[in-house]
């Protein structure tokens, strides 16, 4: 017999060349094995396993799929989250997305969709509605070990925590939406959003790329400000050029006191090794 559950719930088979199947459609599912068809089913209910003898004689086994250990947010929720983005509630953004990562990461670990359509994130959001306090909150939270750590639920594997960590602050800094492929620095520097572009430029892994029209950044800024006035292009223009940056060095465990680095640019960045950590 082959039990199926929906949307938010794992499938339940007695068949388990039918949950391999299933297994290779979701990258990220794990199998679990029980004796008994009563547990397979509570857990796939809870997400907790009822541990019991097993009965004599019983040979039936099933395979549940593991239940993800966060569930993805629903589109009214996605709307909900977005609209706390564009009211500049940025205490209420950092409880909703510790509460729930899936707030800002997908299931295939890509920033979530937050406006269908042109696909905006959250960094898109910000962008356009002018928050940069809570477009650096979201940048420093991916960059978290601790916060990737919670998301996947893999607990003491550093390695893939900063790998990861290193894939979604460049999705945020630098993925394009689906109209004119605008990065979220497009949209900054088109709306006279001074203060978001710093932010943005602030992480050297912020690239200038080219829109669908072949502009970058540079070549659009206040383009939808009415009469922008001729401090804020200078201000935009002058972060946009060829930033440096200077590392403080740091020991892992903080015995050794921290040291200064030397100074390197966007299109020439140090190596990083996994046993350092940079401020």
């Amino acid at each position: 017999n082959l039990s199926i559950f929906t949307v938010d719930t794992p499938y339940v088979f007695s068949s388990k060349s039918e949950a391999l199947d299933v297994l290779k459609l979701h990258k990220e599912a794990r199998l679990r094995e029980f004796s008994i068809e009563s547990d397979a089913l509570k857990f796939a209910q809870t997400g907790y396993e009822v541990v019991a003898p097993p009965r004599h004689g019983d040979a039936k086994s099933s395979i549940v799929v593991e239940k993800a250990a966060f569930r993805g947010p629903t589109k009214q929720e996605l709307i909900e989250f977005r609209k706390v983005i564009e009211s500049g509630d940025c205490e209420r953004v950092k409880n909703m997305i510790w509460d729930n990562p899936r707030y800002l990461v997908s299931a295939g670990d890509t920033p979530t969709t937050l406006k269908e359509g042109y696909r905006y994130n959250a960094m898109h959001i910000c962008a356009i509605s002018k928050k940069p306090r809570i477009a650096e909150l979201i940048l420093k939270t991916v960059s978290d070990t601790k916060f990737v750590d919670l998301l996947t639920g893999k607990k003491n594997d550093e390695k893939m925590c900063k790998e990861l960590c290193v894939n979604l602050l460049d999705y945020y800094l630098n993925i394009p939406e689906k109209g004119r492929s605008e990065t979220p620095l497009h949209f900054a520097t088109k709306n006279g959003a001074a203060e978001m572009v710093e932010v943005l430029t602030s992480f050297p892994e912020c690239k200038m790329t080219r829109n669908s029209e072949g502009l970058y950044p540079k070549d659009i800024i206040c383009s939808r400000v009415s009469n922008p006035p001729p401090e804020l292009a200078k201000k935009i223009e002058a972060l946009l050029e060829e930033r440096f940056y200077v590392p403080v060095l740091r020991s892992t465990d903080n015995v050794i006191p921290p040291k200064v680095g030397q100074p390197f640019s966007s299109s020439n960045p140090p190596v990083r090794r996994l046993n350092i950590g940079v401020g």
